[in-house]
């Protein structure tokens, strides 16, 4: 499932953070691979992933920009088949080996995992190194202070994956002091300590390039990396807004995160087991006073709760937990099957039945070709040349440039349906209906956010009504969808995910629509 098709684009870069790390990568040169060397500066992700993947494309050929994402993805996807293995053993270790095993079923079959696997970013990359620090943290040892040692080392790596990896923190803090003496002591002290210098010096090791200069005695950060991730952290609050900030107004703080993980991250069936899941832990946590596994559950908690409550929710900050997720699932699923003997093999089966059968067809959109790509071809093979089309900003513009086709032959322009609906915004509104022959839309992006904010929007929010009933005088002629699906005989399942988080279907397999002008 992780390895489907991983050029789902074709070559045509349709992930807009892929087309960033593209580009930083072509810019960069070996040995620095310093992002701050070049003009890509506000490049905030881990210095780590980019520098494996910069040595790695160098000696296997793929240094380019239309090669490096395909080594990228295929990194991501390696890394996360792995973090099968990983869950199963953090479930054995917590829960026994038949919830490990379910653990591992569950989290192979999450689509989010698998949808992530398919892109060169770093969330595979974390989740691997997430799971690889509990894993460390969380085993007994009698030798504490080189369990620090590593513990330390592991959380440095994390952090130079994604700095978000600071969550990992006050959770190993808790388990390394767990682990050694139930009181604090100078000893505990010692090794605490000695986990935080090397998790310090790790970090300096394999993220270099945001400090002011090569010293290791100079902690100071780049004034460009300081502005960039300053400019990131309001972007998240929502006090700095720009056309895809709008998709989370109106959205309801923790709930929103919750309602899209549960249904299109996890799959129903998925979440029903992590339901179960938590409420044994939570019947065990209370009964035996276990710690750790309180402290586990109060860690996912927290940073479900913290990224929850910012203004932008995305799927895509939670998914570091989707290994200790499917660890809890697996041991919904085992205590299903102790409980309540045959009818819980029966319901386990099932479950796990409508999950496999999920994620199935959610990369039969991997399978299919996507639909920018479907419509680009119809474009080219539909519509006259020298054609007026309309089309949005922020979005990935239409018709694609393709093999054996003349892009240039149609007249397209970017219109501005971001810009404040104002009385400058209605004349252009007025004159995009005059001007133009064809709408396409590449994707419901903004119709999704600025077009249900009539408060907001009222001249975009009736014009996105109106497009669509045809009293604007555009018809849909076209619409290309790809929803996760499945096909046996005459049978014909699909699942509608248009109602997930925007960032679940917009770059992989949205909805493309075309409306004509018709002829008076």
């Amino acid at each position: 499932m992780r390895f489907t098709e991983l050029n789902w684009d074709e070559g045509q870069h349709l992930h807009p953070d892929e087309r960033y790390i593209s580009l930083v990568l072509t810019a960069v040169r070996l040995p620095s691979v310093s992002p701050f060397d070049t003009q890509y500066s506000s490049y905030i992700y881990g210095q780590l992933p980019l520098t494996v993947i910069k040595y790695l494309s160098v000696k296997l050929g793929f240094d380019s920009y239309d090669k490096a994402y395909i080594l990228g993805r295929t990194i991501s996807a390696i890394l996360d088949t792995a973090s099968i293995l990983l869950v199963f053993v953090l479930g054995r270790r917590l829960f026994g080996v038949r919830a490990g095993l379910f653990g591992a079923l569950v989290y192979a079959v999450m689509p989010l995992a698998i949808q992530n696997s398919h892109f060169m970013t770093m969330e595979s990359w974390l989740t691997f190194s997430w799971l690889a620090v509990l894993l460390v943290a969380l085993k007994k040892t009698e030798k504490p202070f080189l369990k620090s040692v590593v513990v330390g080392f592991l959380l440095g790596v994390a952090l130079a994956i994604k700095v978000n990896s600071i969550f990992l923190l006050p959770l190993v803090s808790v388990l390394v002091f767990l682990n050694e003496r139930k009181k604090f002591s100078v000893h505990c002290f010692l090794i605490l300590a000695s986990c935080f210098l090397f998790s310090a010096l790790s970090f300096r090791l394999f993220q270099p390039t945001i400090f002011s200069s090569a010293s290791w005695l100079d902690w100071g950060l780049r004034p460009e990396f300081r502005r960039a991730f300053e400019f990131q952290q309001a972007a998240i609050n929502g006090t700095v807004m720009f056309p895809p900030q709008w998709q989370w107004m109106e959205t309801v703080p923790v709930i929103f995160l919750v309602k899209n993980l549960g249904l299109w991250g996890l799959g129903p069936a998925v979440s029903v087991l992590l339901i179960i899941g938590i409420a044994v832990s939570v019947y065990i946590i209370i009964k035996k006073r276990d710690i750790r596994l309180a402290s586990l559950l109060l860690f996912v908690m927290a940073v479900i709760g913290y990224n929850g409550i910012k203004f932008v929710k995305t799927m895509r900050y939670a998914v570091p937990l989707l290994g200790i997720l499917a660890v809890f699932a697996g041991f919904g699923a085992d205590g299903l099957i102790e409980k309540f003997k045959i009818p819980g093999r029966i319901l386990t089966v099932g479950l796990f039945t409508v999950a496999i059968v999920w994620a199935f067809m959610f990369t039969s959109i991997y399978r299919n070709q996507q639909t920018r790509i479907t419509a680009s071809k119809w474009i080219y093979q539909n519509i006259p040349a020298g054609a007026r089309i309309m089309l949005e900003e922020w979005d990935d513009p239409l018709p694609l440039l393709l093999p054996d086709y003349t892009i240039n032959q149609y007249k397209t322009e970017m219109v501005g349906v971001y810009a404040p609906d104002d009385d400058i915004k209605r004349k252009q509104i007025d004159r995009w209906l005059i001007d133009f022959d064809w709408i396409v839309l590449s994707s419901p992006r903004a119709k999704g956010s600025i077009g249900r904010l009539p408060k907001q929007f009222p001249l975009m929010f009736h014009f996105y009504q109106d497009l669509e009933n045809g009293s604007l005088g555009f018809m849909k002629t076209a619409e290309f969808v790809s929803f996760p699906s499945l096909k046996i005989k005459n049978l014909k399942l699909k699942i509608d995910d248009s109602s997930a988080e925007e960032s679940f279907w917009v770059y992989d397999h949205p909805k493309v629509e075309i409306y004509k002008k018709l002829k008076i």
